[in-house]
Protein backbone atom coordinates (compact mmCIF):
# COMPACT_ATOMS: atom_id res chain seq x y z
CA UNK A 1 0.00 0.00 0.00
CA UNK A 2 1.34 3.59 -1.19
CA UNK A 3 0.64 4.58 2.94
CA UNK A 4 2.78 1.42 4.14
CA UNK A 5 6.33 3.05 5.56
CA UNK A 6 7.38 -0.74 5.69
CA UNK A 7 6.56 -1.17 2.21
CA UNK A 8 9.47 -2.40 -0.24
CA UNK A 9 8.62 -1.02 -4.09
CA UNK A 10 10.79 -3.72 -6.96
CA UNK A 11 11.61 -2.20 -10.01
CA UNK A 12 13.20 -4.18 -13.16
CA UNK A 13 15.76 -3.06 -14.94
CA UNK A 14 17.87 -3.78 -17.81
CA UNK A 15 20.55 -5.16 -15.35
CA UNK A 16 18.85 -7.20 -13.08
CA UNK A 17 15.84 -6.34 -10.05
CA UNK A 18 16.52 -3.63 -7.75
CA UNK A 19 15.23 -3.52 -4.56
CA UNK A 20 14.39 0.38 -3.26
CA UNK A 21 13.92 0.65 0.24
CA UNK A 22 11.19 3.62 1.56
CA UNK A 23 13.62 6.57 3.68
CA UNK A 24 12.07 9.88 5.36
CA UNK A 25 13.50 13.42 4.53
CA UNK A 26 13.97 16.07 7.43
CA UNK A 27 10.45 17.34 5.72
CA UNK A 28 8.86 14.12 6.33
CA UNK A 29 8.88 13.80 2.68
CA UNK A 30 8.86 10.02 1.65
CA UNK A 31 11.22 8.98 -0.74
CA UNK A 32 13.31 5.71 -1.67
CA UNK A 33 17.18 4.17 -1.83
CA UNK A 34 18.26 2.07 -4.44
CA UNK A 35 20.39 -0.16 -2.43
CA UNK A 36 22.05 -3.70 -3.95
CA UNK A 37 19.74 -6.39 -4.82
CA UNK A 38 20.46 -9.85 -2.71
CA UNK A 39 19.11 -11.78 -5.45
CA UNK A 40 21.51 -10.18 -8.03
CA UNK A 41 23.24 -13.38 -8.90
CA UNK A 42 20.35 -14.99 -10.50
CA UNK A 43 21.07 -13.21 -14.25
CA UNK A 44 24.61 -14.93 -13.61
CA UNK A 45 22.96 -18.30 -12.83
CA UNK A 46 20.30 -17.99 -15.90
CA UNK A 47 23.72 -17.33 -18.11
CA UNK A 48 25.35 -20.14 -16.34
CA UNK A 49 22.37 -22.69 -16.97
CA UNK A 50 22.13 -21.75 -20.92
CA UNK A 51 25.83 -22.11 -21.06
CA UNK A 52 25.63 -25.87 -19.43
CA UNK A 53 22.56 -26.49 -21.87
CA UNK A 54 24.28 -25.33 -25.03
CA UNK A 55 27.45 -27.08 -24.16
CA UNK A 56 25.14 -30.46 -23.59
CA UNK A 57 23.00 -29.96 -27.42
CA UNK A 58 26.48 -29.90 -28.73
CA UNK A 59 27.98 -32.99 -27.29
CA UNK A 60 24.72 -34.50 -28.54
CA UNK A 61 24.72 -33.32 -31.77
CA UNK A 62 28.52 -34.73 -31.74
CA UNK A 63 27.13 -38.39 -30.39
CA UNK A 64 24.74 -38.61 -32.72
CA UNK A 65 27.17 -37.35 -35.97
CA UNK A 66 29.99 -39.96 -34.69
CA UNK A 67 27.13 -43.09 -34.82
CA UNK A 68 25.78 -42.08 -38.27
CA UNK A 69 29.04 -42.17 -39.33
CA UNK A 70 29.53 -45.93 -37.88
CA UNK A 71 26.45 -47.09 -39.10
CA UNK A 72 26.06 -48.81 -42.22
CA UNK A 73 25.08 -47.72 -45.17
CA UNK A 74 21.47 -47.52 -45.75
CA UNK A 75 20.38 -49.81 -48.48
CA UNK A 76 17.60 -48.80 -50.15
CA UNK A 77 15.17 -52.37 -50.76
CA UNK A 78 12.07 -50.75 -51.79
CA UNK A 79 12.09 -52.45 -55.01
CA UNK A 80 10.67 -55.43 -53.21
CA UNK A 81 7.45 -53.66 -53.48
CA UNK A 82 6.97 -53.68 -57.33
CA UNK A 83 9.14 -57.00 -57.52
CA UNK A 84 7.85 -59.04 -60.04
CA UNK A 85 9.15 -62.34 -58.45
CA UNK A 86 11.75 -62.69 -61.41
CA UNK A 87 15.94 -62.57 -61.21
CA UNK A 88 18.12 -62.06 -64.07
CA UNK A 89 21.34 -63.19 -64.68
CA UNK A 90 24.95 -62.32 -66.04
CA UNK A 91 25.23 -63.43 -69.29
CA UNK A 92 28.97 -63.65 -68.80
CA UNK A 93 29.07 -65.42 -65.55
CA UNK A 94 25.68 -66.34 -65.37
CA UNK A 95 24.93 -64.38 -61.71
CA UNK A 96 21.88 -63.72 -60.34
CA UNK A 97 20.61 -60.35 -60.04
CA UNK A 98 17.10 -58.94 -58.83
CA UNK A 99 16.74 -55.90 -61.24
CA UNK A 100 18.08 -55.02 -64.15
CA UNK A 101 19.81 -52.01 -63.02
CA UNK A 102 22.37 -54.24 -60.42
CA UNK A 103 22.65 -56.26 -63.54
CA UNK A 104 24.03 -53.37 -65.27
CA UNK A 105 26.27 -52.14 -62.74
CA UNK A 106 27.40 -55.83 -62.40
CA UNK A 107 28.66 -55.98 -66.42
CA UNK A 108 29.92 -52.33 -66.26
CA UNK A 109 31.78 -52.93 -63.63
CA UNK A 110 32.76 -56.58 -63.79
CA UNK A 111 32.62 -57.21 -67.54
CA UNK A 112 33.80 -54.22 -69.37
CA UNK A 113 37.31 -52.98 -70.96
CA UNK A 114 39.40 -53.24 -68.13
CA UNK A 115 37.35 -55.12 -66.00
CA UNK A 116 39.57 -56.64 -63.16
CA UNK A 117 39.35 -60.49 -62.94
CA UNK A 118 36.21 -62.30 -61.20
CA UNK A 119 35.72 -65.63 -59.68
CA UNK A 120 33.54 -67.51 -61.62
CA UNK A 121 30.67 -68.44 -59.88
CA UNK A 122 30.18 -72.16 -58.24
CA UNK A 123 26.67 -72.40 -57.07
CA UNK A 124 24.54 -74.59 -59.46
CA UNK A 125 20.64 -74.97 -59.01
CA UNK A 126 20.08 -78.37 -58.18
CA UNK A 127 17.72 -79.87 -61.02
CA UNK A 128 16.17 -83.29 -61.21
CA UNK A 129 18.18 -84.57 -64.05
CA UNK A 130 18.95 -87.62 -62.21
CA UNK A 131 15.25 -88.98 -62.43
CA UNK A 132 14.48 -90.63 -65.88
CA UNK A 133 11.41 -89.99 -67.34
CA UNK A 134 10.02 -93.31 -66.70
CA UNK A 135 9.96 -92.11 -63.19
CA UNK A 136 8.24 -89.05 -63.17
CA UNK A 137 4.27 -89.53 -63.20
CA UNK A 138 2.87 -85.74 -64.65
CA UNK A 139 -0.47 -85.54 -63.13
CA UNK A 140 -0.03 -81.61 -64.46
CA UNK A 141 2.19 -80.82 -66.90
CA UNK A 142 4.37 -77.78 -65.19
CA UNK A 143 3.30 -78.53 -61.60
CA UNK A 144 5.29 -76.86 -59.38
CA UNK A 145 5.71 -79.93 -56.46
CA UNK A 146 7.46 -83.50 -56.66
CA UNK A 147 5.62 -85.76 -54.65
CA UNK A 148 8.49 -88.47 -54.12
CA UNK A 149 7.70 -92.51 -53.17
CA UNK A 150 9.56 -95.29 -52.38
CA UNK A 151 8.35 -98.68 -53.86
CA UNK A 152 8.98 -101.34 -51.51
CA UNK A 153 10.98 -104.06 -52.28
CA UNK A 154 8.61 -106.90 -52.06
CA UNK A 155 6.40 -104.64 -54.88
CA UNK A 156 9.16 -105.24 -57.12
CA UNK A 157 8.79 -108.14 -59.46
CA UNK A 158 11.99 -110.23 -60.46
CA UNK A 159 10.36 -112.41 -63.12
CA UNK A 160 9.00 -109.54 -65.10
CA UNK A 161 8.74 -105.39 -65.10
CA UNK A 162 10.97 -103.95 -62.19
CA UNK A 163 9.14 -100.81 -60.99
CA UNK A 164 11.53 -97.49 -60.54
CA UNK A 165 12.57 -97.86 -56.39
CA UNK A 166 11.13 -94.62 -56.36
CA UNK A 167 9.11 -92.02 -58.45
CA UNK A 168 7.74 -88.75 -58.39
CA UNK A 169 4.59 -87.25 -59.33
CA UNK A 170 3.89 -83.92 -60.41
CA UNK A 171 1.49 -82.16 -59.07
CA UNK A 172 0.53 -78.22 -57.91
CA UNK A 173 0.82 -78.06 -54.50
CA UNK A 174 -2.28 -75.51 -53.87
CA UNK A 175 -4.78 -78.59 -55.01
CA UNK A 176 -3.18 -80.39 -52.26
CA UNK A 177 -3.01 -77.83 -49.61
CA UNK A 178 -6.36 -76.44 -50.16
CA UNK A 179 -7.85 -79.90 -49.43
CA UNK A 180 -5.98 -81.23 -46.59
CA UNK A 181 -4.78 -79.28 -43.32
CA UNK A 182 -1.49 -81.46 -43.22
CA UNK A 183 -0.67 -80.76 -46.72
CA UNK A 184 -1.09 -77.00 -45.47
CA UNK A 185 0.70 -77.72 -42.42
CA UNK A 186 3.73 -79.15 -44.37
CA UNK A 187 4.37 -77.15 -47.25
CA UNK A 188 1.24 -74.50 -47.16
CA UNK A 189 1.90 -70.67 -47.79
CA UNK A 190 2.77 -69.82 -44.01
CA UNK A 191 4.97 -72.94 -43.45
CA UNK A 192 7.80 -72.81 -42.04
CA UNK A 193 9.02 -76.07 -43.36
CA UNK A 194 11.88 -76.41 -45.53
CA UNK A 195 9.95 -77.78 -48.30
CA UNK A 196 7.49 -74.51 -48.09
CA UNK A 197 10.63 -73.06 -48.23
CA UNK A 198 12.10 -74.97 -51.96
CA UNK A 199 8.37 -74.11 -53.24
CA UNK A 200 8.33 -70.31 -52.62
CA UNK A 201 12.03 -70.80 -54.06
CA UNK A 202 10.99 -72.61 -56.95
CA UNK A 203 8.00 -69.89 -57.76
CA UNK A 204 11.02 -66.88 -58.46
CA UNK A 205 11.56 -67.32 -61.99
CA UNK A 206 15.26 -66.94 -63.17
CA UNK A 207 16.62 -68.66 -61.11
CA UNK A 208 16.19 -72.06 -62.80
CA UNK A 209 15.19 -74.07 -60.03
CA UNK A 210 13.02 -77.26 -60.22
CA UNK A 211 9.47 -77.71 -58.62
CA UNK A 212 10.18 -78.66 -54.76
CA UNK A 213 10.65 -82.27 -53.75
CA UNK A 214 8.50 -83.48 -51.18
CA UNK A 215 8.98 -87.15 -49.80
CA UNK A 216 5.95 -89.69 -48.83
CA UNK A 217 6.39 -92.70 -47.46
CA UNK A 218 2.11 -93.89 -48.52
CA UNK A 219 0.90 -96.51 -50.93
CA UNK A 220 2.02 -95.46 -54.76
CA UNK A 221 -1.12 -96.25 -56.61
CA UNK A 222 -2.98 -94.75 -53.93
CA UNK A 223 -1.38 -91.31 -54.01
CA UNK A 224 -1.75 -91.30 -57.72
CA UNK A 225 -5.56 -92.37 -57.87
CA UNK A 226 -5.97 -89.48 -54.93
CA UNK A 227 -3.48 -86.96 -56.75
CA UNK A 228 -5.85 -87.58 -60.22
CA UNK A 229 -9.27 -87.04 -57.79
CA UNK A 230 -7.88 -83.61 -56.93
CA UNK A 231 -6.37 -82.54 -59.79
CA UNK A 232 -9.86 -83.67 -61.82
CA UNK A 233 -8.38 -85.86 -63.67
CA UNK A 234 -11.56 -88.46 -63.41
CA UNK A 235 -11.57 -90.00 -66.72
CA UNK A 236 -7.91 -91.14 -65.87
CA UNK A 237 -9.24 -93.21 -62.71
CA UNK A 238 -8.73 -96.84 -62.44
CA UNK A 239 -10.68 -99.29 -61.79
CA UNK A 240 -10.25 -99.62 -58.12
CA UNK A 241 -10.29 -103.17 -56.22
CA UNK A 242 -11.43 -103.63 -52.84
CA UNK A 243 -7.16 -103.53 -51.86
CA UNK A 244 -6.69 -100.47 -53.61
CA UNK A 245 -9.96 -98.70 -52.14
CA UNK A 246 -8.29 -99.69 -48.35
CA UNK A 247 -5.52 -98.15 -49.39
CA UNK A 248 -7.15 -95.07 -50.42
CA UNK A 249 -8.76 -95.12 -47.28
CA UNK A 250 -5.63 -95.07 -45.50
CA UNK A 251 -4.26 -92.26 -47.50
CA UNK A 252 -7.37 -90.37 -46.70
CA UNK A 253 -7.59 -91.36 -42.99
CA UNK A 254 -4.10 -89.41 -42.81
CA UNK A 255 -4.06 -86.64 -44.44
CA UNK A 256 -7.67 -85.49 -43.29
CA UNK A 257 -8.52 -85.80 -47.59
CA UNK A 258 -12.19 -87.20 -46.47
CA UNK A 259 -14.13 -84.24 -47.84
CA UNK A 260 -11.96 -84.47 -50.90
CA UNK A 261 -12.56 -87.84 -51.91
CA UNK A 262 -15.86 -88.56 -50.44
CA UNK A 263 -17.66 -88.24 -53.60
CA UNK A 264 -15.73 -90.23 -55.36
CA UNK A 265 -16.07 -92.94 -52.42
CA UNK A 266 -19.85 -92.72 -52.71
CA UNK A 267 -19.98 -93.40 -55.99
CA UNK A 268 -17.67 -96.03 -56.61
CA UNK A 269 -16.75 -97.63 -53.22
CA UNK A 270 -20.30 -97.44 -51.27
CA UNK A 271 -22.28 -99.82 -53.46
CA UNK A 272 -19.45 -102.54 -53.62
CA UNK A 273 -19.50 -102.10 -49.45
CA UNK A 274 -22.75 -102.81 -49.67
CA UNK A 275 -22.85 -106.01 -51.42
CA UNK A 276 -20.18 -107.25 -50.60
CA UNK A 277 -20.20 -110.97 -49.32
CA UNK A 278 -16.49 -111.42 -47.68
CA UNK A 279 -13.18 -109.50 -46.77
CA UNK A 280 -15.26 -107.74 -44.34
CA UNK A 281 -12.10 -106.36 -42.37
CA UNK A 282 -10.96 -104.41 -45.22
CA UNK A 283 -14.93 -103.04 -45.51
CA UNK A 284 -15.45 -102.12 -41.90
CA UNK A 285 -12.03 -99.79 -41.95
CA UNK A 286 -13.37 -97.96 -45.15
CA UNK A 287 -16.92 -97.78 -43.59
CA UNK A 288 -15.24 -96.34 -40.78
CA UNK A 289 -13.19 -93.66 -42.70
CA UNK A 290 -15.95 -92.76 -45.26
CA UNK A 291 -18.72 -93.07 -42.19
CA UNK A 292 -20.73 -95.53 -43.85
CA UNK A 293 -22.71 -96.50 -40.89
CA UNK A 294 -24.95 -99.44 -42.36
CA UNK A 295 -22.20 -101.00 -43.67
CA UNK A 296 -19.80 -100.62 -40.68
CA UNK A 297 -22.61 -102.30 -38.28
CA UNK A 298 -22.92 -105.05 -40.95
CA UNK A 299 -19.17 -105.56 -41.46
CA UNK A 300 -18.89 -105.82 -37.63
CA UNK A 301 -21.86 -108.09 -36.79
CA UNK A 302 -20.24 -110.53 -39.60
CA UNK A 303 -16.73 -110.27 -37.89
CA UNK A 304 -18.19 -110.75 -35.13
CA UNK A 305 -19.98 -114.23 -36.19
CA UNK A 306 -17.14 -114.81 -38.00
CA UNK A 307 -13.38 -116.39 -37.59
CA UNK A 308 -12.08 -113.67 -39.87
CA UNK A 309 -8.99 -111.33 -38.18
CA UNK A 310 -9.89 -108.17 -38.78
CA UNK A 311 -6.21 -107.04 -37.78
CA UNK A 312 -4.32 -107.56 -40.62
CA UNK A 313 -5.96 -105.40 -42.77
CA UNK A 314 -6.56 -102.58 -40.45
CA UNK A 315 -2.88 -102.33 -39.41
CA UNK A 316 -1.82 -100.77 -42.25
CA UNK A 317 -2.41 -97.61 -41.08
CA UNK A 318 -3.01 -96.85 -37.47
CA UNK A 319 -5.29 -93.37 -37.48
CA UNK A 320 -4.06 -90.11 -35.55
CA UNK A 321 -4.72 -87.23 -34.29
CA UNK A 322 -4.14 -84.15 -36.41
CA UNK A 323 -3.22 -81.29 -33.85
CA UNK A 324 -1.73 -77.83 -34.12
CA UNK A 325 -2.95 -76.96 -37.59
Amino acid sequence: MPGNRNANVAARSDEGITVRKPTISDDGTIGDTATSDPYGSRTEKTHGTTEKSEDADVVATAISEMKLAQAPQLVDDSWVEDWDMTVVRCGACKRPFVTKERLADHMRVWHSFGSPRLEPYGKLSPSSADFDDDQIVTIVKGGDLFIEVAVPDDCRFPDGYIPPYKIRFQVVASALWMTSRVFYSMFGPKSPFQEALNLRRSHISGLGLPPAVVTLDDDRDALEYIFKVLHHRLELLPVADKSLMVEVAAVCDKYELHSAIQHIADKYFLSRAQSASDGYSDWLFIAYVFGYDDVFTKASLELILSEENPISTISIYTPQKVTGI
